[in-house]
């Protein structure tokens, strides 16, 4: 081989042996820059999903979701019951869980002792539902409860504390308006949420029982309301009053009722819900007090259309200061019933109970025997509530 040649074989390797070497490192490099930039990527995400929490944490309102009488019908007793002494009142309320969402405090209205079966289960005109019914409003989401209803001392003062008992056990912030002893009468509820320190207190003008003492339901008199609105006001930053009261199945707000609510408001409530009609009220303000004058009925298996359209009330109360925002969600408690079972009363002949949001119920009330549409009950709903404040209607 001449020396020429061999120079020029020894230039091909060499630059084989260079092109290798710049393959190798230039893989080398892309899979540390791949691994570099999926880290990056990982960081990235984290630090979004971490931001993404503190905002979701960080919130501007504090929610409290509100919601009329949940009546334990016999036939929601009846449709309930699973087998023996099981019952299963969450199947009625699936279609309107995540209407709940975002909510910090929500207010419900339990319009019956559930004292279990050693007080008999019954429903209209004496009611007592099982304990399940508690244990079951409270998972659907309800922390504050109301207990001063004309309802609650149907089976007397023993039902009164095994209700109390088991609300005990479950996961509230503040049950108020039925009580064991004058002692928890003259004790209100206090909770604290977003940094800022809630009082609960309830009244109801009438107890179907009137064989009770005068400490086992908060019935409003001046007295009481304005002791228990009075201290609340001095010792919280926001003062909540369950009111039951009104005229039955009216849609228009008594005298007496604005009397209360003008003797609460006086003494420093800051926001009523009322409960009792079984229909809705309007919703207006005196001075900052906002009062929503009745909420309806939400569970139940009364019998006219405005029976069964209640709804969620929203209060969005500014956590850094101002002017809450109103709004609220229809609903629609539906049952299949035809109209041979209605003309002989077959009550418990009804069947497929469920509350749905009142714009999404339109196949249910088709099926109904009302002759209605889904505008025109939100027409209605949306002129009642807003008669005398703005009040925003969501789907």
């Amino acid at each position: 081989m001449t020396a020429n040649r061999r120079y020029i074989w020894i230039t091909l390797v060499m630059l084989v042996v260079a092109g290798i070497l710049y393959l190798l490192l230039t893989n080398l490099g892309s899979e540390d820059a791949s691994v570099d930039s999926s880290s990056a990527l990982s960081e990235n995400t984290t630090n979004t999903g971490s931001d993404t929490s503190q905002s979701q944490q960080t919130k501007e309102y504090l929610r409290i979701a509100a919601m009329g009488d949940m009546l334990p019908h016999e036939t929601l007793n009846h449709r309930a019951q699973v087998s023996g002494s099981t019952y299963d009142y969450l199947q009625f309320l699936d279609q309107v869980s995540t209407k709940l969402d975002g909510s910090d405090i929500v207010f419900c209205n339990q319009e019956s002792p559930s004292a279990g079966e050693a007080f008999g289960i019954s429903g209209y005109p004496s009611f007592n539902a099982p304990q399940k019914f508690s244990q079951d409003l409270n998972e659907f989401g309800c922390n504050v409860i109301n207990l001063a209803n004309n309802h609650v001392a149907d089976k007397g003062q023993a039902a009164i504390n095994e209700t109390l008992t088991i609300w005990d056990s479950l996961d509230v912030l503040a049950v108020a308006g039925a009580n064991r002893s004058k002692a928890q009468q003259d004790t209100i509820s206090y909770f604290e949420h977003s940094g800022k320190k809630f009082a609960f207190i309830a009244f109801t003008d009438l107890s179907n029982n009137t064989a009770i003492d005068g400490y086992s339901i908060n019935m409003f008199s001046a007295e009481l309301t304005s002791a228990l609105a009075k201290e609340a006001s001095a010792n919280a930053d926001y003062v909540i009053a369950s009111a039951h009261w009104g005229i039955e199945d009216s849609p228009s707000v008594s005298d007496s009722q604005r009397n209360w609510a003008t003797l609460l408001a006086n003494n420093g409530v800051d926001l009523v819900l009322g409960t009792g009609p079984h229909v809705l009220q309007p919703v207006e303000k005196i001075g900052d007090t906002i009062v929503f004058y009745s909420l309806g009925n939400f569970l139940s298996t009364q019998l006219t259309i405005e029976q069964l359209t209640g709804g969620i009330a929203y209060i969005d109360i500014p956590i850094s200061g101002g002017e809450p925002k109103l709004s609220f969600v229809p609903t629609y408690m539906g049952y299949t019933w035809t109209a041979e079972q209605e003309l002989a009363q077959d009550l418990l002949s009804r069947d497929d109970l469920d509350v749905y949001p009142l714009s999404e119920a339109a196949d249910q009330i088709e099926r109904s025997l009302f002759e209605t549409t889904v505008q025109e009950q939100i027409s209605r709903i949306t002129n009642l509530l807003n008669s005398s404040a703005e009040v925003q209607i969501l789907p």
